[in-house]
């Protein structure tokens, strides 16, 4: 920007370049500097100048100076012109400024824009660029500021839309074109038509647009990844406590539904992770169709979903249970296998249940093992299972602390030979003699033992403290075999066959006088878990025992497959078998059974010597049951061998002092 008049004792005269273009051009220099817009009218041309009268020009490069020059014009030296180097020719028709270059002291250079490793421009060069400049028109044409601002705002708005509109990735892509095009074009502008188009401030404006709400967009992005399950595109349990928050609580119910897959782990333990993520994807897609649109379904963790109804009765609620859990019960195909899996839910309703979307959680919660306890479809919360969860909260911490305590206490109950009536034999049962509590029985903790992940330690203790008393026996002269329960959880770690086989070692028990008791509920939730385990015990030596049989739905198929050596008839059957004619029947058929299979077969909750006897005529093997014993501290069946004596069934029928 150079200006284009100068105030002399206060008076405005043209510089050097714009006098010498006048005397140049014949036309008369302009006396008022002023422009009254923002042009200046000279020799037919519209000169583009701002307020203080100055004209923008341009420096074009010109490779034998350092710096930029219009090029327009040629330097030459008066060593030249007096040596006649320089044809005369060169003057004519043409404009000539005299001035010093470079002599030191003489030349009145000054430092420009363009100017370049410690140079200065001339004086006379500065106004040979405006001379060059107002002959040639190649103004620099700058941008109103009312259309500076407009193109500020035009891009700006702009790059908001495209990075608000586009997708994330898209609009990282997209509008860095943009820019990179606006420069592109400017640039254009400035080199085809001289037109100074502003950069800094639409582009700095658009990249503060830009970032900001990109940053915003990422910010809200990854809040909601966080409330979304990334498998099923679900919401998840954060997003589901926020729509629980953000329904109002009306004067009719809302309700709460927790769903829990049954044998979900089966099929993830088979046909492995990936297919076990399809099935929950499945579940997913079903269980939106199965629902009304106002309804909101959330994966709440592994095979466990969540289902919101703003506004549901309790028969409504009730009725879309039963409709959701037999849209599941419909076959899946994953793998190309066919799978069905049940579920167990868990209902409560607000407010009658609760406000609070955490208190509505837990307790729905609640009722859902209470249906899986009950093995219900589905379970209504009740008062009475709150009061219980304090309970049951405090009993899992100090079961926790049982087992590294030594509260746990071994309890046997003997088994007697049907043909002889002597000692065949235990079965070790655990107690746990709580400080406050006292002697606790196996059904108040056994269940929340396998909830807590507790059973495989209570069961390693089981298995020590029976062989442990198995060779106490052994020292004092009485083999005794003992049968020790198994959870369907044990078979859950491999490493029991192993333990069992040290713990063998360790005390110097033989293999054959542990036997191991499983029900057909447990083997039936992994039927080749369940195959591996027994086989490996059975490597070992150790003996294998189907308890309860008969309450299962494929008994027969159980015994066919699994490595068994004994069933045990369930009390169900025997308890009234001496009275009821059906009862009798089913005993019988399966005492044939067992034998045919060459199986021991056990009775358990033998209470009277009636029954006893109709054993041993049926050929029974043992018998076990409250007519011989109850259950009594292991380290007492040594005394009550010695008062049982091996004679059938003691005085007065159940075990003398040991009845209470």
């Amino acid at each position: 920007s150079i200006p284009l008049f100068a105030r002399l004792a206060g008076v405005e005269q043209p510089t050097l370049g714009l006098a010498a273009m006048a005397k140049y051009l014949r036309r008369p220099v302009p006396t008022d500097g002023r422009p009254d817009a923002e042009t200046l009218q000279f020799a037919g041309r519209s000169l583009p100048v701002d307020a203080s009268t100055s004209l923008r020009i341009n420096f074009f490069g010109a490779p034998s100076r350092p710096y930029q020059q219009v090029a327009t014009f040629r330097v030459v030296s008066y060593v030249d012109v007096l040596r006649g180097r320089v044809d005369p020719s060169v003057w004519r028709d043409g404009l000539v400024l005299v001035g010093a270059l470079g002599a030191t002291g003489l030349a009145d250079d000054y430092w420009t824009p363009v100017s370049e490793q410690a140079l200065k421009m001339s004086g006379v060069e500065i106004h040979a660029n405006v001379a060059a400049t107002l002959l040639s028109s190649q103004f620099l044409h700058e941008v109103a500021p009312p259309t500076s601002a407009m193109l500020v705002a035009v891009l700006a708005l702009l790059t908001c839309l495209l990075t608000v509109h586009l997708r994330l990735i898209a609009a990282c892509a997209v509008v860095p074109l943009l820019l990179s095009a606006f420069a592109a074009a400017s640039a254009l502008a400035l080199y085809a038509g001289g037109w100074l188009v502003p950069l800094a401030s639409p582009l700095a404006s658009s990249l503060v647009c830009f970032f900001f709400l990109l940053a915003v967009r990422v910010a809200a992005e990854r809040r909601e990844l966080a409330r979304v399950d990334a498998l099923t595109g679900l919401p998840n349990r954060i997003r589901l406590v926020e729509i629980i928050r953000g329904s109002p609580v009306k004067r009719d119910s809302s309700a709460l539904l927790l769903l829990d897959v049954d044998r979900f782990k089966d099929v993830n333990d088979t046909l492995g992770h990936p297919a076990g993520d399809q099935l929950l994807r499945d579940l997913a897609a079903r269980l939106r169709r199965s629902l009304p649109e106002s309804s909101t379904v959330a994966r709440l963790g592994g095979d466990e979903f969540g289902v919101w109804l703003p506004v549901a009765s309790a028969d409504c609620a009730s009725s879309m249970c039963s409709q959701m859990i037999a849209a599941l019960a419909l076959p899946f195909v994953v793998c190309d296998r066919e799978v069905t899996v049940s579920a167990s839910a868990g209902i409560v309703l607000r407010p009658e249940d609760g406000d609070s979307a955490e208190t509505l959680l837990r307790r729905a919660e609640l009722a859902m093992y209470s249906a899986k306890h009950s093995h219900s479809v589905f379970a209504r919360f009740t008062p009475e299972l709150d009061r219980h969860s304090a309970e049951r909260l405090a009993m899992i911490g100090a079961l926790r602390q049982a087992t590294q305590r030594e509260e746990l206490v071994l309890f046997c109950q003997p088994k007697i030979d049907c043909h002889s009536g002597t000692l065949a034999g235990v079965e070790a049962l655990v107690r746990w003699q709580h400080p406050e509590h006292g002697l606790i029985l196996p059904d108040r903790f056994i269940g929340l033992a396998e909830e807590a992940g507790l059973i495989s330690l209570i069961t390693r203790w089981v298995l020590n403290a029976a062989l442990l008393h198995i060779r106490s026996w052994l020292d004092a002269g009485l083999e005794v075999p003992a049968s020790v329960n198994l959870s369907a959880h044990d078979f859950d770690d491999p490493q029991l066959p192993g333990i069992v086989a040290e713990l063998l070692e360790h005390w110097a028990v033989p293999a054959r006088l542990l036997t191991v008791e499983v029900t057909e509920t447990a083997v039936l939730e992994d039927p080749a878990r369940a195959m591996d385990v027994l086989s490996r015990l059975g490597a070992h030596g150790v003996r294998a025992s189907l308890d309860d049989f008969g309450t299962g739905y494929s008994s027969l198929s159980a015994i066919q497959r699994l490595p068994l050596q004994e069933i045990k008839i369930d009390r169900s059957f025997v308890r009234d078998m001496a009275l009821a004619h059906r009862d009798r029947a089913i005993v019988r058929s399966t005492i044939e059974l067992g034998h045919s299979l060459g199986l021991r077969v056990v009775a358990e909750g033998v209470e009277d010597e009636a029954t006893f006897r109709l054993l041993a005529e049926l050929g029974c093997d043992q018998a076990q049951g409250y007519v011989f014993a109850r259950p009594l501290p292991a380290g007492e069946l040594l005394s009550w061998v010695r008062e049982y004596g091996g004679t059938g069934i003691p005085e007065g029928g159940v075990a003398g002092p040991l009845a209470a």
